[in-house]
C-alpha cells in the first residue's frame, strides 16, 4: 500500500518533469538592457517579429562596435531564463566587428506563447527570415552559433532552412545528440530518477534529432565544440554530432572546459580565428 502510494505521487510528477525538461523560460528580463549597454559598451536594439503560426516573437540585434562589420551572427540560447542572462556568451562578439541577433523562443522573455519543439523551430524559421531580410542585419556574411538546447534547435533549424547556403558556418556548443538521450542521461544523473531515465525518456518528443539533421548541413562548415568536464551534456554527444556531420567539420574538445567554453580569452581568441578563417 505504502509502496503504491509513493509510486502513485511520484511517477506523476516525474512524468511532469520530464516533460518539461527542455524549457525553463523566464518571462522577466534577468538583466536590465540599459545596465547591460553600460557595463558591456555594446548597443541593444530591441526587434519585434512573427513566427510561422501568428506568434509575437522578440529579439535583441547588437551591432557590432567596430565600423563595418565582418558578418551578422544568429545565436540560439540555452534552455533556462531567457537573453538578458544568455547575453553574456556573445555580447564580446561585437567588439571584434560581429553583429549578433539573439531571438527569444515562444514563452521566452518578451516573446509571447508557450514554448513547444516544433514552435521553437518555427520561431527560428522566422528569425532567419528576418536576419536576411533586415536592413540593418542583412548581411554578405551568416554564421549560426547556438549553445546547448539552442545548439539543436540551431542545427535542425538551419539544416531545413532555404537559406542555408547563404551561412559561411554553424558553431555548436555543449549540445546533444538528440533531445531523448539528453534527458536519459538528465534523469541518470539523479539518484531519485536513475531506475525511471528509460521510460521517462521516453515521454520526450525525439521526432527532430540533431544527430540525424546534423548530416543535410554539408557543405556549410560545421565547428562541434564541447568541454570535457561538462556536467550538464557529456562531451559523448559532442564527439557523436561530429561523427554524424558531413565535411567540412571541426571538433574541439575543451580541456577543463564545462558547459560553457568560450569565456576563457584563449578560447574566445582560437573561435575567433577560426571565424575569420571562414569568411575569407
Amino acid at each position: 500500500m505504502y509502496l503504491r502510494l509513493v509510486f502513485g505521487l511520484l511517477v506523476p510528477l516525474l512524468l511532469a518533469s520530464c516533460a518539461n525538461f527542455l524549457f525553463y523560460p523566464v518571462k522577466e528580463p534577468i538583466l536590465k538592457k540599459t545596465e547591460l549597454e553600460r557595463e558591456l559598451n555594446i548597443k541593444i536594439r530591441d526587434m519585434n517579429f512573427t513566427s510561422k503560426d501568428g506568434t509575437k516573437l522578440h529579439g535583441w540585434f547588437l551591432p557590432n562596435q567596430k565600423g563595418r562589420s565582418k558578418a551578422t551572427v544568429l545565436f540560439c540560447h540555452g534552455n533556462a531564463e531567457n537573453i538578458t542572462s544568455h547575453i553574456e556568451k556573445v555580447w564580446w562578439l561585437v567588439h571584434y566587428g560581429y553583429n549578433v541577433f539573439m531571438p527569444e523562443y515562444r514563452g521566452y522573455g518578451a516573446s509571447e506563447g508557450d514554448p513547444d519543439l516544433e514552435g521553437i523551430h518555427e520561431d527560428i524559421h522566422a528569425a532567419i527570415e528576418l536576419m536576411v531580410s533586415d536592413k540593418a542585419m542583412s548581411h554578405r556574411n551568416y554564421l549560426m552559433y547556438g549553445h546547448s538546447l539552442g545548439g539543436a534547435i540551431a542545427t535542425a533549424t538551419l539544416a531545413n532552412s532555404p537559406h542555408r547556403l547563404k551561412f559561411n558556418g554553424l558553431i555548436v556548443e555543449g549540445s546533444f545528440t538528440s533531445y531523448r538521450d539528453a534527458a536519459r542521461d538528465a534523469l541518470g544523473n539523479f539518484w531519485l530518477t536513475w531506475l525511471f531515465q528509460y521510460p521517462l525518456a521516453w515521454t520526450i518528443p525525439d521526432d527532430i534529432r540533431p544527430v540525424d539533421e546534423i548530416k543535410k548541413i554539408s557543405p556549410v562548415p560545421v565547428l562541434i565544440v564541447h568541454g570535457n568536464e561538462d556536467r550538464v551534456i557529456s562531451a559523448g554527444h559532442g564527439k557523436a554530432l561530429f561523427d554524424a556531420a558531413k565535411k567540412p567539420k571541426q571538433y574541439w574538445i575543451v580541456s577543463g572546459g564545462g558547459h560553457s567554453t568560450f569565456r576563457s580569452e584563449a578560447n574566445r581568441t582560437k573561435l575567433l580565428e577560426y571565424l575569420d578563417s571562414l569568411l575569407k
